[in-house]
C-alpha cells in the first residue's frame, strides 16, 4: 500500500469513527475495543489506533 492510500485509509477510518460517535452509534461512556472497531470497519488495527489517538486530541 502506498503513502497516499495509507493516508486515505487513516482519514476515512477517523471520519467513520467520529461519525459513529456523533450519530450515537457509539454511546457515551460505552467501552469499545480496537478489535470491535476493526471488525466493524473492516480495517487493520493500525488505522483504528491512529484514529482513536487523533480523536483523543480533538
Amino acid at each position: 500500500m502506498n503513502d497516499v492510500a495509507r493516508g486515505h485509509l487513516r482519514q476515512s477510518t477517523y471520519e467513520s469513527i467520529k461519525a459513529m460517535i456523533v450519530t450515537g452509534q457509539l454511546s457515551p461512556g460505552r467501552r469499545i475495543t480496537e478489535l470491535e472497531l476493526v471488525e466493524q470497519l473492516q480495517v487493520s488495527r493500525t488505522p483504528v489506533r491512529e484514529a482513536l489517538n487523533r480523536l483523543e486530541r480533538d
